[in-house]
């Protein structure tokens, strides 16, 4: 069946949407209502909200006129979206600022499979739709504010499935900066990282460092060569994935990856940037998991290996130094 679904902005695409969810400042009209998804039977439910402290079938509000497809409701931030599907096929539903919902509008011949609600920040949504002739890619739509009406943003980003059979696409939202995001694209059977600081209206590639960790040249030459980074994320905020932002830190970027002509799973080493992707350099020579500490100012980075941890490694952001620590020091 079609489905629209929220993500936990970064990478992962969680299909399996809260039922429940808190009241926002400032756009609902009372304290303390809360939204829910209530169902009315097999492929049947409803979308009603109600006051936490009073819920009871007298005072729950129906703000969409209709049954919508279970497992669909999505709010965040201003916006709220359901999906009704209508002989096989999915019709998407969005409201701004609490109002009266109305058909999502993509551009013409798109034909939607799935659809997942990426990113709502400054007033615009970005969303991932996987159409019916696509099996591994999503192409990115960017909204108006109204969330109604959407033009297309990037072609063909890769994604996958994971380990809870949920749908993972690679696009990643830097924090604390708006509009910035990496994104792996497929062409022409090669996944290219791709940077946008204005979401997604203009793409490029990355600039390879132009030194290794030795200190020797790099020979890396636009477009035929660049850094490409994997855009994984960690759903536990208490261990790292192969990329990380802070809010507190803007434009500190690790990431783990590779230089060529594609993103690969050999080679694979670790690059920072300090100025929002311009310019990157490398720190580990293998592949690492990075913490963020002191809001930023510092980092500590331990290698991935299945092997016992003897050392850690502390990263000073501001000197760019770095010092390894052997844990029976600590």
């Amino acid at each position: 069946m079609p489905s629209l679904s929220a993500a936990s902005i970064h990478r992962y695409m969680y299909t399996s949407v809260p039922f429940t969810t808190g009241s926002k400042m400032g756009l609902d009209k009372e304290a303390g209502l809360i939204h829910l998804e209530t169902s009315i039977s097999e492929g049947q439910a409803l979308y009603v909200t109600c006051r936490l402290q009073n819920c009871t079938e007298a005072n729950k509000g129906k703000p969409f006129p209709g049954f919508i497809d279970p497992n669909s409701l999505v709010v965040q931030d201003e916006y709220v979206f359901v999906q009704v599907s209508t002989t096989g096929r999915p019709i998407y539903y969005v409201s701004a600022k609490r109002d009266v919902f109305t058909p999502m509008k993509l551009p013409k011949y798109t034909l939607p499979k799935e659809l997942h609600v990426i990113s709502t920040d400054d007033n615009r949504v970005v969303a991932a739709v996987q159409e019916w002739n696509q099996n591994e890619t999503y192409n990115l739509y960017v909204s108006d504010t109204s969330g109604v009406f959407y033009s297309l943003a990037l072609e063909n980003v890769v994604s996958s499935m994971g380990i809870e059979g949920n749908v993972m696409v690679d696009l990643y939202e830097v924090a604390g900066i708006k509009g910035m995001f990496l994104a792996n694209k497929r062409m022409d059977n090669q996944v290219k990282t791709y940077i946008t600081y204005n979401r997604g209206r203009d793409w490029r590639l990355l600039q390879a460092p132009s030194k290794d960790l030795r200190g020797n040249n790099v020979h890396c030459a636009l477009p035929y060569c660049s850094l490409h980074l994997h855009l994984h994320v960690s759903a536990n905020p208490y261990t790292s994935g192969n990329i990380a932002s802070k809010e507190s830190a803007p434009g500190l970027i690790i990431a783990s990856g590779s230089i060529g002509g594609e993103l690969t799973t050999t080679n694979v080493t670790v690059f920072i940037t300090s100025d929002a992707g311009n310019t990157w350099r490398q720190i580990f020579n293998e592949e690492y998991a990075v913490l963020f500490l002191n809001q930023g100012a510092a980092l500590v980075a331990i290698r991935h290996t299945p092997q016992s941890i003897r050392h850690l490694w502390w990263v000073t952001i501001a000197t760019q130094a770095k010092q390894a620590y052997r844990l029976y020091d600590i």
